[in-house]
Protein backbone atom coordinates (compact mmCIF):
# COMPACT_ATOMS: atom_id res chain seq x y z
CA UNK A 1 0.00 0.00 0.00
CA UNK A 2 1.62 3.41 -0.90
CA UNK A 3 2.70 5.37 1.92
CA UNK A 4 -0.09 8.06 1.35
CA UNK A 5 -2.91 5.13 2.45
CA UNK A 6 -1.12 3.75 5.51
CA UNK A 7 -2.93 5.87 7.20
CA UNK A 8 -6.47 4.90 8.32
CA UNK A 9 -7.85 8.60 8.67
CA UNK A 10 -6.04 9.25 5.23
CA UNK A 11 -7.78 6.80 3.45
CA UNK A 12 -11.18 7.66 4.65
CA UNK A 13 -10.71 11.07 3.26
CA UNK A 14 -9.82 9.76 0.00
CA UNK A 15 -12.84 7.49 -0.32
CA UNK A 16 -14.90 10.38 0.31
CA UNK A 17 -13.50 12.22 -1.44
CA UNK A 18 -13.70 9.80 -4.29
CA UNK A 19 -17.63 9.38 -3.36
CA UNK A 20 -18.15 12.92 -3.67
CA UNK A 21 -16.36 13.20 -7.14
CA UNK A 22 -18.16 10.59 -8.53
CA UNK A 23 -21.76 11.51 -7.45
CA UNK A 24 -21.10 15.57 -8.53
CA UNK A 25 -19.96 13.95 -12.57
CA UNK A 26 -23.30 12.10 -12.30
CA UNK A 27 -25.98 14.61 -10.93
CA UNK A 28 -24.25 16.62 -13.85
CA UNK A 29 -24.30 14.33 -16.77
CA UNK A 30 -27.95 13.53 -15.53
CA UNK A 31 -28.92 17.40 -15.93
CA UNK A 32 -27.79 17.36 -19.23
CA UNK A 33 -29.37 14.73 -20.03
CA UNK A 34 -32.57 15.84 -18.92
CA UNK A 35 -32.21 19.04 -20.48
CA UNK A 36 -31.62 17.55 -23.71
CA UNK A 37 -34.27 15.28 -23.47
CA UNK A 38 -36.80 17.48 -22.53
CA UNK A 39 -36.11 20.70 -24.65
CA UNK A 40 -37.58 24.48 -24.16
CA UNK A 41 -41.88 23.77 -25.26
CA UNK A 42 -43.58 26.93 -25.42
CA UNK A 43 -46.56 28.57 -27.47
CA UNK A 44 -48.11 32.31 -27.11
CA UNK A 45 -51.33 33.59 -28.73
CA UNK A 46 -52.39 37.05 -29.33
CA UNK A 47 -55.06 38.69 -28.76
CA UNK A 48 -56.67 36.21 -25.95
CA UNK A 49 -60.08 37.41 -26.93
CA UNK A 50 -61.62 39.73 -29.53
CA UNK A 51 -64.90 40.82 -30.53
CA UNK A 52 -66.78 40.40 -33.70
CA UNK A 53 -69.86 42.11 -34.94
CA UNK A 54 -71.84 40.71 -37.89
CA UNK A 55 -75.76 40.74 -39.03
CA UNK A 56 -77.23 37.75 -39.69
CA UNK A 57 -76.15 36.08 -43.29
CA UNK A 58 -73.05 38.56 -43.36
CA UNK A 59 -69.31 37.73 -42.87
CA UNK A 60 -65.99 39.18 -41.38
CA UNK A 61 -62.61 38.83 -40.55
CA UNK A 62 -59.70 38.92 -38.43
CA UNK A 63 -56.29 37.03 -37.21
CA UNK A 64 -54.74 36.34 -34.57
CA UNK A 65 -50.98 35.64 -33.94
CA UNK A 66 -48.72 32.96 -32.73
CA UNK A 67 -45.52 32.57 -31.07
CA UNK A 68 -43.13 30.19 -30.41
CA UNK A 69 -40.46 31.17 -28.00
CA UNK A 70 -39.44 28.16 -27.02
CA UNK A 71 -35.75 26.62 -28.07
CA UNK A 72 -37.36 23.58 -30.06
CA UNK A 73 -39.60 23.82 -33.58
CA UNK A 74 -42.83 22.10 -33.69
CA UNK A 75 -45.86 21.88 -36.31
CA UNK A 76 -48.85 23.36 -34.29
CA UNK A 77 -52.55 22.40 -34.95
CA UNK A 78 -55.80 24.79 -35.40
CA UNK A 79 -58.91 24.12 -33.80
CA UNK A 80 -62.31 26.03 -32.99
CA UNK A 81 -64.53 24.84 -29.91
CA UNK A 82 -67.60 25.85 -28.98
CA UNK A 83 -66.86 28.35 -25.12
CA UNK A 84 -69.43 28.71 -22.20
CA UNK A 85 -69.35 29.09 -18.84
CA UNK A 86 -70.31 27.02 -15.89
CA UNK A 87 -70.94 28.66 -12.23
CA UNK A 88 -70.50 31.78 -10.95
CA UNK A 89 -66.63 31.72 -10.69
CA UNK A 90 -67.12 31.07 -14.32
CA UNK A 91 -65.46 27.71 -15.00
CA UNK A 92 -64.61 27.68 -18.90
CA UNK A 93 -66.35 24.86 -21.01
CA UNK A 94 -65.73 24.14 -24.25
CA UNK A 95 -68.07 21.79 -25.47
CA UNK A 96 -71.87 22.27 -27.05
CA UNK A 97 -74.33 23.79 -24.08
CA UNK A 98 -77.31 21.90 -24.88
CA UNK A 99 -80.35 23.87 -26.44
CA UNK A 100 -77.47 26.36 -27.78
CA UNK A 101 -76.31 27.89 -31.02
CA UNK A 102 -72.83 25.96 -31.83
CA UNK A 103 -70.94 29.25 -32.78
CA UNK A 104 -67.72 26.98 -33.25
CA UNK A 105 -68.65 26.39 -36.99
CA UNK A 106 -68.72 29.71 -38.26
CA UNK A 107 -65.24 29.99 -38.17
CA UNK A 108 -63.04 29.00 -41.11
CA UNK A 109 -59.49 29.91 -40.84
CA UNK A 110 -57.93 31.42 -43.94
CA UNK A 111 -54.27 30.58 -43.44
CA UNK A 112 -53.14 26.97 -42.96
CA UNK A 113 -51.11 26.40 -39.85
CA UNK A 114 -47.02 26.26 -40.55
CA UNK A 115 -45.96 22.93 -40.98
CA UNK A 116 -42.95 23.54 -38.61
CA UNK A 117 -42.83 26.73 -36.42
CA UNK A 118 -39.85 27.63 -35.72
CA UNK A 119 -37.83 28.70 -32.41
CA UNK A 120 -38.33 32.66 -31.64
CA UNK A 121 -40.60 32.46 -34.67
CA UNK A 122 -44.15 34.74 -35.24
CA UNK A 123 -46.81 33.67 -37.15
CA UNK A 124 -50.07 35.41 -37.79
CA UNK A 125 -53.17 33.26 -38.93
CA UNK A 126 -56.29 34.81 -40.86
CA UNK A 127 -59.84 33.27 -40.01
CA UNK A 128 -63.42 34.60 -41.13
CA UNK A 129 -66.05 34.84 -39.59
CA UNK A 130 -69.85 33.56 -41.33
CA UNK A 131 -73.34 33.83 -39.25
CA UNK A 132 -75.54 32.41 -40.92
CA UNK A 133 -79.14 34.06 -42.26
CA UNK A 134 -81.88 32.59 -39.48
CA UNK A 135 -79.62 33.33 -36.94
CA UNK A 136 -81.64 35.59 -33.84
CA UNK A 137 -79.53 38.27 -32.47
CA UNK A 138 -77.70 38.16 -29.77
CA UNK A 139 -74.01 36.94 -28.13
CA UNK A 140 -72.80 33.88 -29.51
CA UNK A 141 -69.25 32.49 -28.00
CA UNK A 142 -66.48 30.51 -29.41
CA UNK A 143 -62.65 29.86 -29.28
CA UNK A 144 -59.96 29.24 -31.28
CA UNK A 145 -57.36 26.92 -30.05
CA UNK A 146 -53.05 26.39 -31.26
CA UNK A 147 -51.58 23.39 -29.67
CA UNK A 148 -47.90 22.58 -29.88
CA UNK A 149 -47.86 18.80 -31.95
CA UNK A 150 -44.10 18.22 -31.71
CA UNK A 151 -43.42 14.49 -32.67
CA UNK A 152 -42.80 11.35 -30.15
CA UNK A 153 -39.33 9.92 -29.42
CA UNK A 154 -38.49 6.96 -28.14
CA UNK A 155 -41.95 6.07 -27.18
CA UNK A 156 -42.47 8.52 -24.81
CA UNK A 157 -45.23 10.59 -23.33
CA UNK A 158 -44.70 14.06 -25.46
CA UNK A 159 -45.99 17.35 -23.84
CA UNK A 160 -48.55 19.35 -25.47
CA UNK A 161 -49.10 23.28 -24.54
CA UNK A 162 -52.42 24.82 -25.71
CA UNK A 163 -53.42 27.82 -26.00
CA UNK A 164 -56.53 30.09 -27.08
CA UNK A 165 -58.36 33.10 -28.28
CA UNK A 166 -61.92 33.53 -27.40
CA UNK A 167 -64.59 34.46 -29.56
CA UNK A 168 -67.12 37.11 -28.50
CA UNK A 169 -69.73 37.29 -31.11
CA UNK A 170 -72.46 39.13 -31.42
CA UNK A 171 -75.41 39.30 -34.47
CA UNK A 172 -76.59 42.43 -34.82
CA UNK A 173 -80.11 43.36 -34.28
CA UNK A 174 -82.60 44.25 -31.54
CA UNK A 175 -81.24 42.14 -28.34
CA UNK A 176 -81.77 43.35 -24.54
CA UNK A 177 -79.04 45.12 -23.00
CA UNK A 178 -79.64 44.08 -19.15
CA UNK A 179 -78.24 43.26 -15.53
CA UNK A 180 -78.28 43.61 -12.17
CA UNK A 181 -75.69 43.75 -9.62
CA UNK A 182 -76.12 42.04 -6.03
CA UNK A 183 -73.98 41.13 -2.59
CA UNK A 184 -71.94 37.91 -3.16
CA UNK A 185 -73.26 34.78 -1.37
CA UNK A 186 -72.11 34.95 1.58
CA UNK A 187 -71.81 38.39 1.73
CA UNK A 188 -69.23 39.97 3.66
CA UNK A 189 -69.74 39.13 7.32
CA UNK A 190 -70.31 41.99 9.68
CA UNK A 191 -67.65 41.10 12.28
CA UNK A 192 -64.34 39.65 10.93
CA UNK A 193 -62.27 37.70 13.09
CA UNK A 194 -58.69 37.58 11.74
CA UNK A 195 -56.21 39.66 9.28
CA UNK A 196 -58.21 39.00 5.85
CA UNK A 197 -61.16 38.85 4.46
CA UNK A 198 -62.72 38.52 0.95
CA UNK A 199 -64.82 41.61 -0.70
CA UNK A 200 -67.31 40.52 -3.57
CA UNK A 201 -70.20 40.95 -5.55
CA UNK A 202 -72.89 39.15 -8.29
CA UNK A 203 -72.96 40.93 -11.73
CA UNK A 204 -76.18 39.21 -13.53
CA UNK A 205 -76.51 39.41 -17.19
CA UNK A 206 -80.29 38.62 -17.81
CA UNK A 207 -79.95 40.47 -21.08
CA UNK A 208 -79.28 38.46 -24.41
CA UNK A 209 -75.64 39.55 -25.38
CA UNK A 210 -72.67 39.96 -23.13
CA UNK A 211 -71.37 42.91 -21.68
CA UNK A 212 -67.96 44.30 -20.20
CA UNK A 213 -68.53 45.33 -16.36
CA UNK A 214 -65.74 47.78 -14.45
CA UNK A 215 -66.24 46.69 -10.81
CA UNK A 216 -64.67 48.76 -7.59
CA UNK A 217 -64.29 47.99 -4.22
CA UNK A 218 -63.55 50.14 -1.60
CA UNK A 219 -63.15 49.89 2.07
CA UNK A 220 -62.96 53.18 4.00
CA UNK A 221 -63.08 54.56 7.82
CA UNK A 222 -65.80 56.27 9.14
CA UNK A 223 -63.75 59.62 8.51
CA UNK A 224 -63.74 59.03 4.94
CA UNK A 225 -59.46 57.46 4.73
CA UNK A 226 -59.25 54.68 2.41
CA UNK A 227 -57.98 51.51 3.69
CA UNK A 228 -58.09 49.01 0.25
CA UNK A 229 -59.47 49.83 -3.46
CA UNK A 230 -59.71 47.30 -6.07
CA UNK A 231 -61.12 48.01 -10.13
CA UNK A 232 -61.63 45.17 -11.92
CA UNK A 233 -62.96 44.35 -15.37
CA UNK A 234 -65.06 41.35 -16.78
CA UNK A 235 -66.87 40.00 -19.32
CA UNK A 236 -70.55 38.86 -18.37
CA UNK A 237 -72.33 36.19 -20.52
CA UNK A 238 -76.16 36.45 -21.38
CA UNK A 239 -77.90 34.76 -19.06
CA UNK A 240 -75.41 34.31 -16.03
CA UNK A 241 -73.88 35.87 -12.94
CA UNK A 242 -70.23 36.42 -12.39
CA UNK A 243 -68.84 36.39 -8.59
CA UNK A 244 -66.04 39.23 -8.81
CA UNK A 245 -64.15 38.85 -5.70
CA UNK A 246 -60.75 39.84 -4.27
CA UNK A 247 -58.96 39.34 -0.84
CA UNK A 248 -57.98 42.35 1.31
CA UNK A 249 -54.94 41.44 3.43
CA UNK A 250 -53.22 42.62 6.79
CA UNK A 251 -56.54 44.42 8.03
CA UNK A 252 -55.88 46.49 10.84
CA UNK A 253 -56.38 45.01 14.34
CA UNK A 254 -59.78 46.82 15.31
CA UNK A 255 -62.14 49.48 14.22
CA UNK A 256 -65.54 50.39 12.23
CA UNK A 257 -65.26 50.40 8.68
CA UNK A 258 -67.75 51.13 5.11
CA UNK A 259 -67.80 48.88 2.66
CA UNK A 260 -68.43 50.29 -0.67
CA UNK A 261 -68.99 48.50 -4.06
CA UNK A 262 -70.26 49.60 -7.43
CA UNK A 263 -70.40 48.27 -11.24
CA UNK A 264 -71.01 49.11 -14.31
CA UNK A 265 -74.13 47.37 -16.20
CA UNK A 266 -74.83 46.77 -19.45
CA UNK A 267 -73.80 50.34 -19.68
CA UNK A 268 -75.14 51.77 -16.65
CA UNK A 269 -74.00 52.52 -13.10
CA UNK A 270 -75.05 50.35 -10.11
CA UNK A 271 -74.01 50.36 -6.51
CA UNK A 272 -74.77 48.16 -3.43
CA UNK A 273 -76.06 49.84 -0.13
CA UNK A 274 -72.52 50.65 1.99
CA UNK A 275 -71.94 47.42 4.30
CA UNK A 276 -70.74 48.66 7.18
CA UNK A 277 -68.21 45.94 9.23
CA UNK A 278 -66.29 45.39 12.70
CA UNK A 279 -62.69 44.09 12.29
CA UNK A 280 -61.57 42.48 15.91
CA UNK A 281 -58.35 40.64 15.39
CA UNK A 282 -57.72 37.73 17.23
CA UNK A 283 -54.55 39.06 19.82
CA UNK A 284 -56.85 42.27 20.60
CA UNK A 285 -59.88 39.99 21.70
CA UNK A 286 -57.35 38.23 23.55
CA UNK A 287 -55.61 40.77 25.63
CA UNK A 288 -58.63 42.43 25.63
CA UNK A 289 -60.42 39.43 27.53
CA UNK A 290 -57.27 39.10 29.99
CA UNK A 291 -57.82 43.08 30.72
CA UNK A 292 -61.29 42.84 31.35
CA UNK A 293 -59.95 39.46 34.14
CA UNK A 294 -57.69 41.11 35.42
CA UNK A 295 -59.72 43.95 36.32
CA UNK A 296 -62.36 41.64 37.96
CA UNK A 297 -59.89 39.77 39.76
CA UNK A 298 -58.55 43.75 41.06
CA UNK A 299 -62.24 44.65 41.70
CA UNK A 300 -63.07 41.21 43.51
CA UNK A 301 -59.78 41.79 45.47
CA UNK A 302 -60.22 45.86 46.25
CA UNK A 303 -64.12 44.74 47.45
CA UNK A 304 -62.46 42.10 49.97
CA UNK A 305 -59.87 44.32 51.64
CA UNK A 306 -62.47 47.07 52.02
CA UNK A 307 -64.61 44.45 53.65
CA UNK A 308 -61.60 43.63 55.64
CA UNK A 309 -60.92 47.13 56.66
CA UNK A 310 -64.39 47.33 57.57
CA UNK A 311 -64.78 44.26 59.97
CA UNK A 312 -61.16 45.60 61.47
CA UNK A 313 -62.53 49.05 62.38
CA UNK A 314 -63.36 50.33 65.94
CA UNK A 315 -67.30 51.40 64.64
CA UNK A 316 -67.41 47.47 63.77
CA UNK A 317 -66.24 45.88 67.35
CA UNK A 318 -68.50 48.21 69.39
Amino acid sequence: MPTLFRSPMALYRFSFLTGLLISLIAVILGASHAHAATPGLSITMTPSSTELHAAPGASTSSTFTVVNQGTMSYPILLSVAPYHVEGDSYDPQFTPLPGTTDASSWIRFTDPAPSILGKNTTTTLGYTLAVPKDTAPGGYYAVIFAETNPEAKDGGVTPHNRVGNILYITVDGDVAHKGALQPASPDVPSVIWGTRTDLGMLVNNTGGVHFVTTAHIRVTSLFGRTLFSGRFERYILPQTQRLITTAWEKLPPVGIYKVSRDATIAGSSQALPTKYIVIIQPWIAIVGGLALILLVVLAVKSRKTNVTKDKSSPDAQA
